[in-house]
Formats: structure tokens, C-alpha cells, sequence
């Protein structure tokens, strides 16, 4: 009874995590779409700048512990003027300085 209820709650466990990790696909941007597409395709989209007429957005796309990913969004005039994707690496490599017990002047 208990190796019954434990592969249940096993399948359970695996199925509920099945169904959160979908693999959403993001429509492309497409150039000259207008704010109002791009806010409803990209609602968690963040506002970097705003002028009177241009706006910039940043969609954070993934990291780990060597490099995140960021997409910017360029518009003008209330339509997407360009887009980029910005990639950041971490440098992990370590220097050591040695110093000498005994200074010479």
C-alpha cells in the first residue's frame, strides 16, 4: 500500500510539474508593430526609457551562472524601430597577487 501511494504521489508530483514548465514560444517582434502588439506579446516587458516620442524596453530572457540574456526594444513614434539581444558574461577566473615580505627601496 505505502509503494502504491508513493509512485501516486510521484506521477502526481511529475505531471504538475510537466504542466508548469510549458514551453511558451514568443511571436517574433516584427518591425513597425505597434506599442500596443508588443505590450500584449511581451507583458512583463520593462521600461528602461521614455521621451516624447521614443521608448525603450528590456525583456529579460534567461541567465545562469556564467551569462544572462537581456532583449532591448527600440521604438519610435509609437512602432518598433529595432531590437537587440545584449548577452552578459560573468569572468570567474582569479588573480593572485603575491608580495614580497621584504621591500627594497
Amino acid at each position: 500500500m505505502k509503494k502504491l501511494l508513493f509512485i501516486a504521489l510521484i506521477g502526481a508530483t511529475a505531471t504538475g510539474c510537466a504542466l508548469r514548465s510549458k514551453n511558451v514560444e514568443k511571436p517574433d517582434p516584427i518591425i513597425g508593430m505597434s506599442l500596443e502588439e508588443f505590450k500584449t506579446d511581451y507583458p512583463r516587458a520593462g521600461l528602461v526609457y521614455l521621451s516624447a516620442d521614443s521608448a525603450t524596453y528590456k525583456v529579460y530572457r534567461m541567465s545562469n551562472s556564467e551569462l544572462w540574456i537581456d532583449d532591448y526594444y527600440y521604438f519610435g513614434k509609437g512602432r518598433l524601430a529595432k531590437f537587440e539581444q545584449k548577452t552578459h558574461f560573468f569572468n570567474k577566473s582569479t588573480v593572485s597577487v603575491e608580495r614580497s615580505l621584504l621591500r627594497k627601496n
